[in-house]
């Protein structure tokens, strides 16, 4: 395989630095980016012509087909977001909730989301309830009880992860989605981490929306995500900013299309990302990512010697570490470790909170290879063994 420091030439990172964050923000390969410059540089030749005709006359459109078969999903059932933040709030600023109804979530939930379920339930009266999925799980059916637990009658609306930020872990999507519309509560899946990481059929899920980052596993640049629903709940779903697509009335799409003048380069890369990331081997590029993963993961393990404790079906491209020595602390602590890690040593890591221990989350992407889990090793041991 065409993998590891041989192709990092294709992104403008640092090849002599562990570059092990690819998860947080992602990193856009050098093509794509030329793409974009060449858009960029279209719409500024005649801007009139590009954002007033070209826009709205079918180039979005492609990108949303493209972007839509990749996912198994049809174009028109999609909109284009500027990341899984914008998306979880265009929903759930769109519904409308009582004074008692029940929002659940997840102990492993993303804190950006989890504040825009607290602001819509404060707006509303609503309530925010967090169902405590242990971590780390031991199985599918762990998962799946605990959520389930924490549903009552009053419960109007479950928001999941796919692949959970701070903890990496794999949710059962499918069998989550069914367990609550037997109980007749509507489902948001945020699958920032999923589209490019693992195989992704979007409406075999079932649920009423489901939100993924194109610039983070992807290889989309930066503001490019992709917000599906279901067709039975397009028309109660809208963007954060309303303009002119909403009196169109021209579908769902459309109203998300025009937010007010921006630049739409992001969204119209997509193409291009998936032509990349094509290029390696869908399948190639995910058996590389997640083996390279697991293997440095248990390689980390035990030259720290620390217990995984992991499934590693549970697992794909990301997986967390204990941080030997059982260190505990809040933000100031993660983000002191963070920047230790990359000011001495050139390696860049998450370091996040899934329990109250703190984990080092690792990546793994096409560019990285074992020399990069090695530096991090000998980093971590410098530091704190």
């Amino acid at each position: 395989m065409n993998f590891g420091k041989k192709i990092i030439d294709k992104w403008h990172i640092d090849p002599d630095v562990a570059f092990l964050n690819h998860g947080s923000y992602g990193a856009c390969p050098i093509p794509v980016l030329q793409k974009q410059n060449e858009i960029r540089e279209r719409m500024e030749m005649q801007p009139c012509e590009f954002l007033g005709r070209d826009v709205w006359e079918g180039l979005i459109e492609e990108s949303l087909e493209k972007a839509g078969s990749f996912v198994s999903a049809h174009g028109k059932d999609m909109a284009f977001v500027d990341n899984a933040t914008t998306g979880a709030n265009s929903v759930l600023r769109s519904l409308d909730f009582n004074p008692g109804d029940e929002l659940v979530t997840t102990s492993h939930v993303y804190g950006a989301v989890r504040a825009t379920m607290d602001f819509v339930a404060l707006k509303s009266g609503a309530i925010v309830k967090e169902a405590q999925v242990p971590f780390p799980a031991k199985s599918e059916d762990e998962i799946i009880t605990s959520i389930e637990s924490a549903l009552t009658s009053k419960t109007k609306f479950l928001l999941i992860d796919h692949i959970a930020s701070a903890s990496a872990t794999i949710f059962p999507v499918k069998k989550i989605v069914d367990m609550a519309h037997d109980k007749n509560i509507r489902v948001f899946v945020d699958g920032a981490h999923a589209i490019g990481q693992i195989e992704l059929d979007i409406p075999s899920l079932g649920a009423d929306w489901y939100v993924t980052n194109a610039h983070k596993w992807l290889y989309a640049p930066k503001g490019c995500a992709l917000l599906w629903t279901s067709p039975e709940m397009q028309d109660e779903t809208h963007p954060t900013v309303i303009s002119w697509g909403y009196h169109g009335k021209e579908g769902y799409s459309t109203e998300f299309l025009w937010q007010g003048t921006r630049d739409f380069s992001p969204w119209l890369c997509v193409d291009s990302a998936i032509d990349f990331y094509e290029s390696f081997g869908s399948s190639d590029v995910k058996k590389y990512m997640h083996n390279l993963a697991w293997k440095s993961a248990e390689m980390l393990a035990e030259e720290w010697g620390v217990d995984l404790n992991l499934e590693k079906r549970m697992f794909a491209s990301m997986v967390p570490i204990p941080i030997p020595g059982n260190i505990y602390g809040g933000d100031d602590e993660r983000i002191s470790i963070v920047k230790r890690l990359w000011e001495k040593h050139k390696v860049e890591v998450a370091v996040t909170d899934p329990n109250d221990q703190l984990w080092i989350r690792i990546s793994a992407q096409i560019y990285n290879e074992e020399s990069d889990y090695r530096k991090l090793s000998i980093a971590v041991k410098n530091e704190f063994l």
